[in-house]
């Protein structure tokens, strides 16, 4: 099976298990009871071989779920600040670094926007103290009842992150700025 699986296959299980591990701790410090679909750590252990781009794009969606169902009961169990606590932790210790072509090759490889071939990131301004991303669409938003709890979500992560840059959401996807040293 390793020859039909490539290497963007296994990237993007990487984000899957990233965003799987989130939630995970975002459960875990809700103290709420969390089994996701996703079992096994290995993407051959977890993909259908016969239909390969369906069961990755499945798993995806999946996760996505998951993780929406994940914060919006956990917002109930914990106060606003234990969860951005919570979020933050991960964060931190998931930071990306370097300069900003180099962190928006690290956040590339993290979170999920689809499959590559759907390209809904698009660098459109970039030089050494800010990049401006547009986002075609954002399937994460969709799988949340109240869209604003993605952002704040998605701004809390991605400050702790990104420490000393900043994330903010724009009306077309989102920018990243601060000062390279």
């Amino acid at each position: 099976m390793s020859r039909t699986l490539g290497p963007i296959h296994h990237k993007m299980f990487q984000k899957v298990l990233f965003l799987k591990h989130l939630t995970q701790h975002i459960a875990n410090s809700a103290m709420m009871e969390y089994q996701s679909s996703i079992v096994s750590e290995q993407l051959e252990d977890s993909i259908d071989s016969s239909n390969i781009h369906a069961s990755l794009q499945s798993m995806i969606q999946q996760i996505q779920k998951e993780h929406a169902l994940v914060v919006e009961q956990a917002q109930q169990n914990l106060s606003k600040q234990a969860l951005a606590t919570c979020i933050i932790e991960y964060g931190k210790q998931h930071p990306l670094t370097g300069n900003l072509d180099e962190i928006i090759t690290q956040y590339q490889s993290l979170f999920l926007h689809g499959m590559p071939c759907d390209r809904l990131l698009q660098v459109e301004e970039i030089n050494h103290q800010k990049v401006i991303i547009s986002l075609k669409y954002d399937e994460q938003a969709t799988f949340f009842s109240d869209v604003n709890l993605w952002y704040w979500e998605q701004a809390t992560l991605l400050n702790a992150m990104l420490d000393p840059f900043t994330f903010t959401k724009t009306a077309n996807g989102f920018m990243i700025e601060g000062e390279c040293i």
